[in-house]
């Protein structure tokens, strides 16, 4: 018999709609996730198959083992953050911003919440006060960002869309504001038309985050197919063979998030991001997400 995971810090949902189920599972963060991939590494292949502990294509999965991925979901991942930095460097942040007024921050070594360009840049202040007129409720918003991808698309993409997002990330933390993050992924069932959805936040609005913690949620294939594979290979036999979460199964095919959107939340859904060929795709890309955040954290609409 197969060793059920017992563990907390999901909360499971299921949603009937007419003609499918959506399934959603709720985690309490990216500690929740690596707990779960802890379990699959102690539980070693089952009858079914572990996709997320397979040592092939290393490249396609992000990392050799889950054993690596799992030292990278605890400890961060600097080479992610190097790439993150790369990106940063092609674009001009106040040139993204330049539409949007940007209250003056006062630095110093201590404050709200941590300025994330000086503190990739070393400086000692760098912790970034309220701007006066804001308030902690102005400043926040949440971004949702679909991690789930098809079977064709390369590491690289995935790499250069993440980095890219985390470039857009830490040019709307350097306006001031606070955007929390939460990592979501939705499959289609490969025999049925049921749905299936998990929720990780990563980072909430307002608190301290590792960069390199997040490098790795944003940037790594391994966070959708090591984690959210591993998540996948909790459920019960039964609905593992329904989604297709076996060796060699599809693991479920890519959909659009079925969840409502709640307030002040922006959406980085499945697809986009994808087909950046070039420096102006990146440009265009990382400006279209700036834009997103700031309406929605000022209030604006498109006329504005």
């Amino acid at each position: 018999m197969t060793a059920e995971y017992s563990g907390s810090g999901i909360i499971r949902e299921e949603i009937e709609r007419p003609g499918s189920t959506l399934y959603v599972r709720r985690l309490a963060g990216l500690a929740a996730g690596v707990d779960v991939m802890k379990f699959i590494l102690a539980r070693g292949q089952t009858d079914l198959g572990e996709s997320s502990l397979s040592t092939e294509k290393p490249d396609w999965y992000g990392t050799r083992s889950m054993e690596e991925a799992v030292q990278q979901a605890e400890f961060g991942w600097p080479k992610g953050r190097e790439k993150m930095n790369a990106v940063l460097e092609q674009i001009n942040i106040n040139e993204l911003l330049r539409r949007y007024h940007r209250p003056e921050p006062r630095f110093d070594v201590a404050g709200d919440e941590p300025d994330v360009s000086r503190f990739l840049l070393g400086e000692p202040c760098d912790m970034v006060s309220c701007p006066l007129g804001l308030t902690a409720k102005d400043k926040i918003a949440n971004l949702w960002i679909n991690a789930t991808v098809s079977v064709g698309v390369s590491s690289e993409q995935i790499i250069r869309r993440g980095a890219v997002i985390a470039a857009a990330h830490a040019a709307v933390t350097a306006a001031g504001y606070s955007l929390g993050v939460e990592m979501v992924s939705t499959t289609e069932f490969d025999r049925t038309y049921d749905i299936i959805e998990y929720h990780i936040p990563i980072v909430r609005p307002g608190d301290y985050f590792s960069q390199d913690i997040l490098a790795w949620c944003m940037i790594s294939p391994s966070f959708f197919r090591r984690l959210v594979f591993a998540l996948k290979e909790i459920e019960p036999d039964k609905r593992r063979k329904e989604i297709g979460a076996y060796r060699n199964g599809s693991y479920g095919h890519p959909r659009k998030i079925q969840s409502e959107l709640p307030y002040q939340t922006l959406l980085i859904d499945q697809g986009e991001g994808l087909d950046l060929h070039d420096d102006n795709d990146t440009v265009r890309f990382a400006q279209g997400i700036v834009d997103q955040a700031l309406r929605v954290l000022e209030n604006r609409d498109d006329s504005d």
